[in-house]
C-alpha cells in the first residue's frame, strides 16, 4: 500500500514534489536518492501542531522512511516511521486518511521488522494494520506476510493453515505469481512437517514461475529445492538445485541473491566457494557502507543548518553552565581515581615495585602534559576576566576526553568473562559522526581457548592501532577482521586514512613488542595516501 502523494510546497515545488515521490517509491538509483532525501529533509518540521500540516509532514516522513529503507539503515527508517505515527495522534480518530495512513505505517513497521529478522515484533505489527485495513487485496496480502514469518519461525503447522487460506484468494483472483509464491512455502511448510505431496507443490511453483518468466520466483524455487533435499541428505541434489539458483543470481547481477546463494553452498561445499563467497561478502559490505557514510553526511550537514539558524536562548546558557560544573567534577574525579588506582596498586604489589614506578612516572608525565598543562591554561584564562563561556566549555571538555582516554589506557582487563563484549566495546568506542568501524568474525572465535595473556597482548596492542588511528590517519572506515584455524588467532586491522611511510613509532614499536612477548608476529603494511594495514598472528 502506497502512501497518498501529498504537496510539500505550492507551485514551483508541485512537479518536484511528484518527481521525488515516484523516486522514493521506485527508484534505486542512489544519486537520485540523495537528492530525494535532501529535498524531503529540507521540507521536514519536527514539531507539527496544525491538523493542516499532519497529511503534509507524514507524507514527507513517508519518503524519507522508503529512501532510509532503500539504503538498508533499518534502523532509522523505523525511527522516522514512528515518528509519523506519533504526528497522526493530532488527527481525529475518524479522519478515514488517518485510519488509511496508520495502516499503511504499521505494514511499513512489519516489513523493517522481517528484514532485521525480528519475526515476532513484525506480526504485531502486521496485526495492529490487519485491525485497520479495510480492503481484501490488503488484508490478503497482510496474511501472506504472517504467512511467511511463521514459517521463518518455524511455527509450520500455523504457516500451513495460513498458506492454504490465502492460495485459495489468489487462485480465484487468477494471480500466477502470488499463486506459485503460496504454493512454494505451504509445499515447505509441509515438507518441514514431512507430510507428502509437499515436493509436487513445491515443483508446480516452480513450473508456473518458469511459465510467466519470474527471475526472483526461479531463484526462490530452485533455493528452497535445494533446502528440500539438503534436510533429506541428498547432497547431490541439493548442490544442483543451489547452482541453478546462482544462475539466476549471477544472471539478473543480484549481488543479494548470489549472497544468499553461496552462504548455501558453503554449507555443502565448504571449500570450493569459501574465497569466492568472502569476496562478494567485502563487495556488499563495501557498497552498504559507502551509502551509509554519505547518508550520514547530508543528514548531518541538513541538521547542522538547520541548528545554525536557531538563536541561543536563556535556557540553553543555562544548561551550558551545568554541563560546564559537570564536566569540572567528572575531570576530577577521574584525575583522583587514576592516582589512587596506582596507589593502591603499588601498596599491594610490593614484588613489581620497580615496574610499577616506570608505569606511574610514564602516567604521570602524561597526566601532566596533557591535563595539568591545559588545567593551568584554563585557569589563567579564567582569571583573566576575559572568556567566553562556549570557549570554556570546549576547553573543558577537551580536559575531559583527555583525561578519560588516560583512565581507559590503562585500566585492568576482563580477560575472563566475556571477553568479546569488552573487545567489541573497545572498538567501537572509537566511532564517531567522521569515522565508521567495523567488526567481522569477532562473535565466531572461541575466545576460551586463548590464554589469557593472548587475550591482554590482543586488547593492548589494538588499542594501540585504533588510538593511533584516532590521532593520525584521518580515516572515516576501519575495518577489524577476526579468523581463527590452525590453532591460531589472526587479527587484520585497516583503514582508509592519509597512511604514512612506515617508521615505527613509540606505539608501534611497543605494538611489536608486545605481540613477540607472547610468541606472536605482526606486519605493518602502508604507504602515503594509501591507508594502514596491520596483521597479527598469535
Amino acid at each position: 500500500m502506497l502512501f497518498p502523494e501529498v504537496g510539500v510546497a505550492q507551485s514551483k515545488n508541485d512537479s518536484l514534489n511528484r518527481y521525488y515521490h515516484k523516486i522514493a517509491n521506485e527508484s534505486s538509483d542512489t544519486n537520485k536518492l540523495f537528492l530525494a532525501f535532501e529535498f524531503y529533509e529540507n521540507f521536514r518540521k519536527r514539531d507539527v501542531k496544525k491538523e493542516t500540516e499532519v497529511h503534509r509532514q507524514v507524507s514527507i516522513l513517508r519518503n524519507i522512511s522508503f529512501i532510509q529503507e532503500k539504503f538498508g539503515l533499518l534502523s532509522e527508517s523505523e525511527n522516522t516511521i514512528v515518528d509519523a505515527l506519533k504526528m497522526l495522534s493530532i488527527l481525529k480518530d475518524n479522519d478515514s486518511i488517518k485510519v488509511d495512513t496508520e495502516g499503511a505505517l504499521n505494514i511499513s513497521l512489519g516489513r523493517l521488522a522481517r528484514k532485521k529478522e525480528d519475526y515476532k515484533s513484525a506480526i504485531n505489527h502486521y496485526d495492529k494494520a490487519l485491525i485497520l485495513s479495510r480492503d481484501d487485496a490488503t488484508i490478503t496480502m497482510i496474511n501472506t506476510n504472517k504467512a511467511y514469518l511463521y514459517y521463518r519461525l518455524k511455527d509450520y503447522n500455523v504457516a500451513t493453515e495460513k498458506y492454504e487460506v490465502v492460495l485459495q484468494k489468489y487462485l480465484a483472483s487468477n494471480d500466477s505469481i502470488r499463486i506459485a509464491r503460496a504454493l512454494n512455502y505451504l509445499g515447505m511448510s509441509l515438507a518441514k512437517q514431512k507430510v507428502p505431496g509437499a515436493l509436487e507443490k513445491i515443483e508446480e511453483a516452480l513450473t508456473i514461475r518458469k511459465q510467466v518468466n519470474s527471475d526472483l520466483g526461479i531463484f526462490d524455487s530452485y533455493y528452497n529445492l535445494s533446502e528440500y533435499y539438503r534436510d533429506r541428505n541428498n547432497n547431490k541434489k541439493a548442490v544442483y538445485y543451489i547452482n541453478e539458483a546462482l544462475k539466476i543470481a549471477i544472471a539478473n547481477n543480484n549481488l543479494d541473491l548470489k549472497y544468499n546463494a553461496l552462504s548455501s553452498l558453503m554449507k555443502l561445499d565448504k571449500n570450493t566457494y569459501i574465497r569466492e563467497f568472502a569476496f562478494l561478502v567485502d563487495s556488499i559490505t563495501s557498497v552498504k557502507r559507502d551509502i551509509e557514510n554519505q547518508y550520514a553526511e547530508k543528514k548531518y550537514t541538513t541538521d547542522k543548518q538547520k541548528a545554525l539558524a536557531q538563536k541561543r536562548g536563556q535556557e540553553a546558557e543555562e544548561y551550558k553552565k551545568q554541563r560546564t560544573i559537570y564536566l569540572l567534577v567528572a575531570l576530577l574525579i577521574i584525575v583522583l581515581s587514576i592516582g589512587t588506582y596506582f596507589l593502591l596498586k603499588s601498596r599491594h604489589k610490593k614484588n613489581n615495585i620497580v615496574q610499577i614506578y616506570k608505569t606511574e612516572t610514564r602516567i604521570s608525565k602524561k597526566v601532566h602534559d596533557e591535563v595539568a598543562n591545559d588545567i593551568y591554561f584554563l585557569m589563567n584564562k579564567l582569571q583573566s576576566g576575559e572568556v567566553d563561556s562556549i570557549d570554556v566549555l570546549d576547553d573543558l571538555e577537551q580536559l575531559y576526553f583527555k583525561a578519560r582516554d588516560i583512565s581507559r589506557e590503562n585500566n585492568d582487563i576482563n580477560t575472563k568473562d566475556n571477553f568479546e563484549e569488552t573487545l567489541k566495546f573497545l572498538l567501537l568506542n572509537y566511532r564517531s559522526v567522521h569515522t565508521e568501524v567495523i567488526t567481522r568474525g569477532l562473535h565466531k572465535i572461541d575466545w576460551k581457548s586463548i590464554s589469557e595473556n593472548k587475550k591482554t597482548a590482543a586488547y593492548r596492542v589494538l588499542q594501540e592501532l585504533m588510538t593511533n588511528m584516532k590521532k593520525y590517519s584521518e580515516a572515516n572506515a576501519v575495518v577489524v577482521r577476526f579468523e581463527q584455524g590452525n590453532n591460531k588467532l589472526i587479527i587484520t586491522y585497516k583503514d582508509n586514512g592519509v597512511g604514512t611511510s612506515l617508521k615505527k613509532s613509540n606505539g608501534l614499536t611497543n605494538a611489536e613488542n608486545r605481540i613477540h612477548t607472547v610468541g606472536g608476529t605482526i606486519i605493518f603494511e602502508s604507504k602515503p595516501t594509501e591507508g594502514f594495514k596491520s596483521v597479527i598472528t598469535i
